[in-house]
């Protein structure tokens, strides 16, 4: 919860997020955050953010899906944060400057960590 008592969830969606590298992320996030919600589909991703009352998403999402999702929920207000994780910085980092939800594109693990786990939205 924060500090205004609203639930806030973490949500990683990417279709690839049970890759091996991805994996190993997930695990030391779970650590962290067990209740992290993953997707890999887009349907289940609209209905799940769609579908939110009184919740507010912190959200770790892929480059490639970031282009086509971060337009069409970026206005919406229970999207909080966003954290573009990919492989190409370059590719992606305009998502950064244009939309003011996406706080960071990231393509190191070691970041992603430490990144997520210091979101000011998400607690412990």
């Amino acid at each position: 919860m924060n500090t205004h008592g609203e639930q806030v969830n973490l949500v990683w969606f990417d279709p690839n997020l049970f890759s091996e590298d991805n994996t190993v992320i997930l695990n030391n996030l779970l650590d962290e955050f067990p209740n992290i919600q993953t997707l890999v589909e887009e349907e289940p991703f609209y209905t799940l953010v769609e579908g939110r009352a009184n919740r507010r998403v912190v959200l770790i999402i892929s480059g490639k899906k970031g282009e086509e999702i971060i337009p069409r929920i970026h206005d919406r207000s229970d999207i909080l944060s966003i954290y573009v994780y990919c492989g190409q910085i370059a590719k992606y980092k305009y998502l950064e400057t244009n939309y003011s939800k996406v706080q960071k594109v990231i393509n190191d693990p070691d970041d992603l960590l430490s990144t997520i786990k210091s979101e000011p939205n998400l607690s412990k």
